[in-house]
């Protein structure tokens, strides 16, 4: 049983980021690179639209993962500020 091996905080800790992952990574972060495949935009985007779009997915899995940014890719790390003020939201 994982009452014995977790206590139910740490419960409910990981099903917020199971739930929130899940949710953010098959539904949100695709509709957000792919808007044309979801019907939210009529035609393909601009390279710099595409990107920053990607910028944005990568920032709110990351929140919904709640995980800031490391050393993997540096240039994403002053983000952390946001996606650590953001993680009550998110578990909300």
């Amino acid at each position: 049983r994982y009452g014995d091996r977790f206590p139910d905080s740490e419960l409910r800790r990981f099903r917020s980021i199971a739930i929130s992952s899940f949710f953010f990574l098959r539904l949100i972060c695709p509709a957000l690179l792919a808007p044309q495949l979801f019907g939210l935009s009529g035609t393909g985007q601009s390279q710099s639209a595409a990107r920053t779009l990607t910028l944005v997915a990568k920032t709110v899995q990351n929140l919904a993962n709640f995980v800031p940014f490391g050393m993997k890719e540096p240039h994403m790390i002053q983000l952390n500020v946001f996606i650590e003020n953001n993680f009550e939201r998110m578990h909300a």
